[in-house]
C-alpha cells in the first residue's frame, strides 16, 4: 500500500517469489500440458472437452465452448 495515497500498489513479486507478470503456478506445474493429454486421450472415444471461460489458462489447449 502506498503510504502517501493509501492506494494499493502492485508488488514486483508475490509472497511465493513469483513476479506479477510471470506464469501462473498451474502452468509451471504442468497442469496445462496434462489437460492437453486428457483431451487427446478422450477424443479417441469421441469425448470432447471445452471451456466456458475465455480467460482460462487452459485456452491454449482446449477450445471455447459453443452451442453449435
Amino acid at each position: 500500500m502506498d503510504a502517501k495515497t493509501g492506494m494499493l500498489v502492485v508488488a514486483e513479486m508475490n509472497t511465493r517469489g513469483i513476479r506479477f507478470d510471470g506464469k501462473h503456478n498451474a502452468v509451471n506445474n504442468g497442469i496445462v500440458e496434462a489437460v492437453a493429454g486428457w483431451r487427446e486421450f478422450l477424443e479417441r472415444d469421441k469425448v470432447t472437452m471445452s471451456l466456458y471461460n475465455p480467460r482460462s489458462l487452459l485456452r491454449d489447449v482446449l477450445p471455447l465452448y459453443s452451442k453449435r
